[in-house]
């Protein structure tokens, strides 16, 4: 017997989906596959499992199995469960397995029932997603896998209705989904432990649900990652660029580009083999519309007549017309000329009147909050200097230094190890430094919690410290990375070694997990623990000061080596900042709370934290 007709087919699927659909309302199905019903029901299974573990696990493999085959909701449910019943391990080889058996026959419930009707239908449509899986299908499947973007049941169904082959969807999928149902099934452990709301702030769950926020991030890297390498298989990759965009081509659409790249402070570089104007230039559109203006000449001479002038005939003398061709050419020559495009890159970052880019760190808990505290300040300069004033705020202190280096910021209100690194790599120069309560100073601590066991700093680095968690902040911080590392390689302490676990953080994440004891130690600066004690985000009794640092330069306002060049503007940047500090009794929000003003200083003020930076290895000294 041949295959049914293709209305059979149909009829089936919709008789079997009416069946379906039937069975879920009149068993209410949907009741049994909720979080709540899980942790109802978690005594029951667990008792049910030890009772009958053989049982309990194919039952569970069967359910799961029909559960994928029919795109019932509640998978993520099941695979929760699975962790639950049968822990880690076990759970996950039931999950893996049942959903790619389950996935394989919904994939073939698709290519028998439906995909005739639409290889006939819309053939020529899906010819294209046809040869790209013959192509790469292996590639495409796992990217769909491993990014949870799409349902699973949506994925299994259209790729039934292509040609992939049922093998190679079996084993991908096998493959693909493995990593997201480990990271659900692990969830489904720590759920299975709570026993009152308290529970649900445990470390180990807190650490799943975090994995469970990641893991798409993670799996779009990984697969971006896959996609970088496939392309640039052919080529090696260089050990540095030295350039943001390379022309090749100076004709029309290549010299634009290279000066709108150049425009906005773009490293370029144009690439010509033959004349600079490319074919527009030198024999098209200039040259063709020189001729053209020539025809259109001699016609209306050839038509005075028409409007009453006489013995106006003229000739066409063609060379004379040439030279007048060559002539417009080399008008137009110096704007394509390889000494225009030279001195182009050449020109200085800052244009007269152009918006001056004002940086500043995450000085505040979230960037809303950060700018508006700065954009008072932002508005000042900008009044005094007669410049707009844009303010940029960079999330970390090492991308703010980059961003001074590169050009992307004009000014920055930067923490002292990012103005040693801009200047140490870019020529950056500080202008001024900030006043804490009147002190152009500050320092560098490392925190604790009252019942961590810690008392001193000698407790830290010694036996009672080993093996403990540990925060610093960002690698462009002063008093969250560089000096806390400075002290412990004077101790002849390897942090990473030392203790359990590093992490890099910032300073309002590192008081907040500190205080709540999730850390037992970290470093931070007094003026970030005075402001979060102020606004009421840690109590005070539970961040306790086991180590402070000599005093340190505070915060600097450093202008990139361009700017720096115009001295008579970096006065009235110098002036502008002096007047904040009298400006403040009518201005308060001009500054934060215990800001007190600006000092004028140079880089030999910063020399501290540069011998920090050399005695660490960070730095490495000039030539």
């Amino acid at each position: 017997m041949g295959a049914p007709r293709l209305w059979v087919r149909w009829l089936l699927l919709l008789l079997g989906g009416l069946v379906l659909w039937m069975a879920y309302r009149h068993w209410d199905l949907g009741q049994w596959l909720t979080l709540e019903q899980l942790k109802a029901s978690r005594d029951t299974l667990a008792s049910f499992y030890t009772n009958h573990p053989l049982q309990t696990a194919l039952a569970f493999f069967g359910v799961y199995v029909l559960a994928a085959a029919l795109s019932f909701p509640g998978a993520s449910i099941l695979t929760l469960a699975a962790g639950a019943m049968f822990g880690w391990a076990l759970g996950l080889l039931l999950v893996s397995f049942a959903s790619s058996v389950g996935a394989l026959l919904a994939f073939w419930v698709s290519r028998y029932l439906l995909r005739d009707f639409f290889q006939q239908r819309f053939g020529k449509l899906l010819r294209p997603i046809n040869d790209g899986l013959a192509k790469d299908g292996t590639f495409y499947l796992l990217t769909l896998r491993l990014v949870p973007v799409f349902p699973l049941w949506l994925i299994n169904l259209l790729m039934g209705l292509t040609t992939l082959g049922a093998r190679k969807f079996y084993i991908v999928s096998q493959v693909g989904m493995l990593a997201g149902t480990a990271v659900y099934v692990n969830a489904g452990t720590q759920l299975a432990a709570i026993e009152s709301t308290s529970d649900v702030l445990s470390p180990g769950l807190l650490g799943s649900l975090a994995l469970l926020g990641v893991f798409p991030l993670l799996a779009k890297f990984v697969v971006g990652a896959l996609q970088r390498r496939k392309l640039y298989a052919r080529w090696e990759r260089p050990k540095r660029f030295d350039r943001n965009l390379v022309v090749i081509g100076a004709g029309a659409g290549g010299l634009v580009s290279a000066y709108i790249a150049a425009a906005v402070k773009a490293k370029v570089t144009l690439i010509e083999g033959h004349k600079m104007g490319g074919d527009c230039l030198n024999y098209g559109c200039v040259p063709s519309k020189a001729l053209i203006r020539s025809a259109k000449a001699i016609k209306q001479l050839r038509k005075a007549q028409t409007f009453g002038l006489r013995d106006a005939q003229g000739t066409v003398d063609f060379a004379a017309v040439m030279q007048r061709v060559h002539s417009v050419i080399r008008e137009v020559e110096p704007h394509d000329s390889v000494e225009r495009y030279t001195g182009l890159w050449s020109t200085p970052v800052l244009a007269q009147g152009a918006p001056l880019k004002f940086g500043v760190g995450m000085f505040q808990p979230d960037r809303e909050k950060n700018d508006a505290t700065y954009r008072p300040l932002a508005q000042h300069l900008s009044a005094r200097l007669g410049r707009p004033v844009e303010l940029r705020t960079v999330d970390s202190w090492e991308g703010l230094a980059k961003s001074l280096a590169n050009g992307e910021t004009d000014i920055a209100l930067m923490g002292p190890w990012g103005y040693v690194l801009a200047h140490h790599f870019a020529d950056a120069q500080v202008v001024s430094t900030i006043l804490y309560q009147g002190k152009p100073e500050y320092f560098a601590m490392i925190v604790t919690h009252p019942e961590s066991g810690l008392n001193s700093a000698q407790d830290l680095i010694g036996p009672k410290g080993k093996g403990r968690t540990f925060a610093f902040g960002d690698k462009g911080s002063t008093s969250g990375y560089l000096i806390p590392l400075h002290f412990f390689m004077q101790q002849g302490i390897d942090p990473e070694k030392h203790f359990s676990r590093v992490l890099y953080t910032k300073h309002q994440a590192i008081q907040t997990q500190v205080t709540a004891g999730q850390l037992d130690a970290g470093a931070d600066y007094n003026r970030n623990r005075t402001a979060m004690i102020d606004q009421g985000l840690i109590r005070a009794e539970r961040s306790k000061i086991i180590w402070q640092s000599a005093p340190l330069p505070n915060d600097a306002v450093a202008v990139s080596a361009a700017l720096y060049k115009d001295k008579a503007f970096v006065k009235r940047v110098q002036e502008a900042l002096l007047e904040v500090g009298p400006l403040l009794k009518r201005q308060p929000q001009l500054l934060p709370a215990n800001y007190t003003g600006f000092v004028n200083t140079d880089n030999a003020f910063y020399k501290p934290i540069r011998d920090a930076g050399l005695a660490t290895g960070k730095l490495t000294p000039r030539q």
